[in-house]
């Protein structure tokens, strides 16, 4: 396959075979060689921030000197995104080239592989192919039963915050969820949890007593924010001082906990990780769309929060950051979500709302989302008929002086991103 022939094979299912599960995935990865044998791993998961967590400790164990891969999803723009090594893109070569090999031999094991299985693999191969020193692995959905819990040479297993979420899948309370993502943890292997509820933290500790591993907290009574805003921070932790965090928000001081903790916990293991690299790369570090201004006239905020613990950590740093502004909310909710009490986080800061019609199967029409927030809510709201559309419409209602906030979806936020960063 080429590049555009990989594309399309990822997002179209082959409907010749069943659908693969978990234990299907352990057979087609044997097959490919088993190159997550070939590696080491920091394996993260959580309800939000694990992405943030992720790349945040991959840019310090690259600029500690570690050859570094770093998993992640959903991408902002092309699936290469995902699957990074030293903080460069996978080629489209490489990309076409491994997911050839990934697709043969499903199809000769009779297989229908999903994106995040497909994505998965072919990165596996990439990081073996280049010999990476550590991959920083995210977790798709959960842990226990996520496909990425194949690995097996775990060094650090990290749980951000845990919330409810796919809750059909994972559990209907705290301590089921997180049960789900301490199954992650490996024997032999180091813990670390973000300090939260007992009852998620509880679950845990069990998880993590059944095998034998020490779980380490966070402790966030040891944590200062110095100073903040939109467009940085600077925060003590522990024994550090004066970190400057190229990261705006309340919720991306917490996330640095588990980083510096996990630091910590690493070095313990044998990794050499100077002051240096920890401070050069937080005062460094670019993730878009969380929390990110990208433009100042009108003021264009960009979140990629789209579950009911991002809105509220959105909310806390419009709080912080822009208290008694008003904001033009562009977005899109998904059904599945508690949309209405998403809603009813970001209504304080509310000016109006324009929300836009996507292709996502789950999302709420635009119309429905719109009338919902005139007539429950008393706000003004209009539809948009695409991302295109609700950006001309936000910057027309702003005018110069106005703000805009983008949120609901990763997808939106990224591609709102582009539109705008084309046209500065």
């Amino acid at each position: 396959m080429n590049y555009e022939e990989t594309i399309g094979w990822l997002e179209t299912p082959d409907k010749r075979f069943r659908k693969a599960d978990k234990e299907d995935f352990s057979v087609l990865m044997k097959s490919l060689g088993s190159p997550q044998d070939k590696l080491r791993f920091i394996h993260v998961t959580g309800s939000n921030g694990k992405g943030s967590i992720c790349v945040m400790l991959a840019e310090i164990l690259q600029q500690a000197g570690y050859k570094t891969g770093l998993y992640t999803s959903p991408h902002l723009s092309v699936y290469n995104e995902r699957c990074r090594v030293d903080g460069v893109d996978i080629p489209d070569e490489d990309m076409a080239r491994l997911a050839s090999a990934v697709r043969r031999e499903a199809e000769k094991l009779e297989l229908s592989l999903g994106l995040f299985y497909k994505m998965t693999a072919l990165s596996l191969l990439y990081f073996a192919e280049k010999k990476c020193d550590i991959v920083v692995l995210e977790v798709g959905r959960g842990g226990k039963r996520d496909c990425t819990n194949i690995v097996t040479t775990t060094e650090l297993a990290v749980i951000g915050s845990v919330s409810l979420e796919h809750t059909e899948v994972l559990g209907s309370t705290l301590a089921e969820i997180a049960a789900e993502k301490s199954g992650i943890f490996k024997k032999g292997a180091s813990a670390l949890m973000l300090s939260q509820t007992e009852e998620a933290m509880a679950s845990a500790r069990k998880t993590a007593d059944s095998l034998g591993i020490l779980l380490s907290f966070t402790d966030p009574n040891k944590l200062r924010v110095e100073a903040s805003d939109a467009f940085g921070q600077t925060v003590s932790y522990r024994n550090r001082h004066q970190l400057k965090l190229n990261c705006p928000g309340p919720y991306q001081a917490e996330n640095v906990q588990a980083v510096l903790d996990a630091v910590d916990i690493l070095k313990t293991r044998g990794f050499r990780i100077p002051e240096e690299a920890v401070r050069g790369a937080l005062s460094s570090l670019e993730w878009p769309c969380r929390f990110e201004s990208v433009q100042e006239d009108p003021l264009i905020l960009i979140d990629g929060a789209h579950n009911i613990g991002a809105f509220a950590a959105l909310a806390g740093g419009l709080a912080a950051n822009f208290p008694g502004k008003r904001f033009i909310f562009v977005l899109t909710l998904l059904w599945d979500r508690p949309w209405q009490d998403m809603l009813q986080c970001i209504s304080p800061f509310a000016g109006s709302f324009i929300a836009v019609e996507t292709q996502d199967p789950k999302a709420l029409k635009a119309g429905e989302l719109a009338g919902y927030i005139r007539e429950k809510m008393r706000l003004p709201a209009a539809e948009a008929a695409d991302e295109e559309e609700a950006l001309r419409m936000a910057l027309a209602e702003a005018g110069k002086d106005g703000s805009i906030c983008v949120c609901g979806s990763l997808y939106l936020a990224g591609a709102i991103r582009d539109m705008i960063i084309r046209n500065t």
